[in-house]
């Protein structure tokens, strides 16, 4: 048993993924539980992400309020990146936001829980695909930052979903993913003035998960109302624990919340 505050799942690409939890000492290989019984108790206590205090509730997975309302990392163009204006010299954090969105992002095609559009840091690649459940993704454009990443990905929101269905993702465990039809629908909806930016000869990259049985009934566990999750952990995928029974616990969506892992 090991007490942590929970953050993001560390995942590194390999065949298939392979995801840790906590750090030196702490450190859990999840890869190695699979099979095994495994149960997390939530303390009823919550820790900013951000400034380090506890918090009755969390916001924006993992912040108290006057952090979410104030940190870089919670700014609107975080999740709506065409509202980017670090390029007019606007942010929270001008450092910050330099140093993450005035660099090279991809505008990219991935396959999740159907074909969507999104965008991510050029260095958050593959970080950013595994963390979505994707089984394979593809970068289509790069640009020189987040704000026109953004533009070009509300643009094809009128064509490819930006949004995963958790249950969708995870009832799939591998399948024959054909991007040319996605591909030619992009470039031929693409405005004229972004075809600068399109990536010569773009590169299909597949994702495997320690994920091989799709447990009957998935069921999102909540676990400020459960508290307790515990069962024979199935598998890993994106940001997901999926027990045998069929619950699943999205891990990132609890950053900052202090459990017990027991295994």
């Amino acid at each position: 048993m090991a007490e942590y505050i929970l953050k993001k799942l560390d995942a590194q690409m390999g065949n298939p993924v392979s995801y840790s939890i906590g750090a030196a000492a702490t450190l859990v290989r999840l890869n190695d539980l699979i099979g095994s019984e495994v149960e997390i108790v939530y303390k009823n206590k919550i820790v900013c992400s951000w400034c380090g205090k506890q918090t009755n509730k969390s916001f924006g997975q993992g912040y108290c309020y006057n952090c979410f309302v104030s940190c870089p990392e919670t700014e609107e163009c975080i999740l709506r990146p065409e509202l980017c204006k670090i390029q007019w010299g606007e942010a929270r954090d001008l450092q910050w936001a330099a140093d993450h969105h005035l660099q090279p992002h991809y505008v990219y095609l991935s396959f999740t829980s159907n074909f969507k559009v999104g965008v991510t840091r050029k260095t958050q690649v593959p970080t950013r695909w595994i963390d979505q459940g994707a089984l394979a993704a593809m970068a289509v454009l790069e640009v020189p930052n987040r704000h026109i990443a953004g533009v070009v990905e509300d643009y094809m929101k009128q064509f490819f979903s930006d949004r995963t269905k958790w249950n969708e993702m995870l009832s799939i465990i591998y399948s024959d993913i054909d991007f040319s039809e996605s591909y030619t629908l992009f470039l031929e909806q693409l405005p004229e003035e972004f075809n600068q930016y399109i990536i010569k000869d773009p590169q299909i990259q597949t994702i495997t998960y320690p994920y091989q049985v799709v447990p009957n009934g998935l069921r999102n566990i909540n676990l400020e109302k459960e508290n307790t999750v515990k069962g024979t952990l199935a598998g890993i995928k994106g940001q997901y624990l999926v027990f045998k029974d069929g619950k699943a616990i999205n891990i990132r969506k609890y950053t900052g919340y202090l459990v017990d892992l027991i295994f």
